[in-house]
């Protein structure tokens, strides 16, 4: 496939992904379907600038809570990235509410800080500095992004992380990004392929981790040599 036919791909496939159970415990085993990612992300990010204050958006952020509108009912769920479950080894994945809570205790404290920025490096450099154990780069990117979609802050850059990495780690390797492109926090969209340069950062980087098997296995090389 062509990075074309890849970036054109994510933009027009359905997305869907099944929830046991909404944010109070109680089981729903419920498909949810959107008609492209894109989709998804717009009801993801509408419910991050309802609230009424930035103190209030603290605890969903870390929580990693969203609102999903479906034909017959919205629901209040985790995100799939925060949501803890136990994979098919055995391990325990996810955000436990006490680590989450840990960090939205310590980003309370940075109010003024956060209400402040500018950019959205700067958020994510607040949230970075009040993780702790277990709060790690995926759940520190999720958490910033909401907090800068209340504040109306986006970022300006890809940040790379967990699937993400290994979006750009294949571009990297079909010569699409210069070597150690992947090995940075984050790579500014001008350094990124002219398939990109229509989508926002946000999208690249949501594009990179959902699309991340078919770069990495049937994204064709790049026939144009980059200067590395």
């Amino acid at each position: 496939m062509t990075l074309e036919q890849i970036v054109n791909l994510f933009k027009t496939e359905e997305y869907s992904f099944f929830k046991y159970r909404d944010i109070y415990g109680d089981e729903i085993k419920q498909w949810m379907h959107f008609d492209t990612h894109h989709d998804f992300f717009i009801q993801y990010m509408q419910y991050y600038r309802g609230f009424s204050s930035l103190s209030s958006t603290l605890e969903p952020a870390t929580l990693g809570i969203i609102r999903i509108s479906q034909p017959t009912k919205d629901y209040l769920i985790r995100h799939p990235h925060q949501e803890v479950f136990t994979d098919r080894d055995g391990n325990k994945r996810g955000i436990p509410s006490e680590i989450a809570n840990q960090v939205k205790n310590n980003l309370e404290l940075h109010l003024n800080e956060l209400n402040n920025c500018n950019s959205f490096s700067e958020i994510i450099e607040i949230v970075e500095s009040c993780r702790v154990r277990g709060f790690g780069e995926l759940a520190i990117y999720d958490t910033s992004i909401r907090i800068g979609t209340f504040l109306g802050i986006v970022p300006d850059r890809v940040y790379l992380h967990a699937g993400t990495r290994i979006g750009m780690e294949a571009l990297e390797q079909k010569n699409y990004v210069p070597i150690g492109s992947s090995r940075n926090k984050s790579v500014s969209t001008e350094d990124l392929p002219k398939e990109f340069k229509t989508m926002e950062a946000d999208e690249i980087q949501h594009l990179l981790c959902a699309e991340k098997d078919l770069l990495k296995n049937q994204l064709e090389n790049n026939p144009k040599i980059i200067p590395f």
